[in-house]
């Protein structure tokens, strides 16, 4: 029986100076370059300093650059699930409001006052 083992490698994403290549190599060894100052070459065979600066608070100038990216995307995934959320209130609002001809008046003014709490609740979020 075989066995299947999945690794997961966190890569960094470079670009050459020279030629402008984009390539990627493993967080470790980027971050070991980055520390002895050796040699990297980029995949045309460019001779490149791996230096990482760092910020004010202590954080490599690289790390700052991917804790945006995974911010931006977080942002973007959280954007898509309130649009999804306003439509479906939206929806439930219309509803409540007379769109739905089994609905009597006391019970829109009723059901309006419930699915103004709940609007409410969602902007909090």
């Amino acid at each position: 029986m075989s066995e299947t083992t999945a690794l997961r490698v966190e890569m960094s994403q470079e670009s050459c100076c020279v030629c402008g290549i984009q390539f990627s190599i493993p967080d470790v060894y980027a971050k070991r370059r980055a520390k002895d100052q050796k040699t990297v070459y980029c995949p045309n065979g460019h001779k490149l300093e791996f230096t990482d600066y760092i910020v004010g608070d202590g954080r490599s100038v690289a790390g700052v650059i991917n804790e945006n990216r995974d911010l931006k995307a977080t942002i973007l995934k959280m954007t898509a699930e309130l649009d999804q959320l306003q439509a479906k209130l939206q929806e439930t609002e219309e509803k409540l409001n007379g769109k739905n001809p089994a609905n009597s008046p006391a019970r829109q003014k009723k059901s309006s006052n419930a699915a103004m709490k709940a609007a409410r609740s969602i902007h909090q979020l």
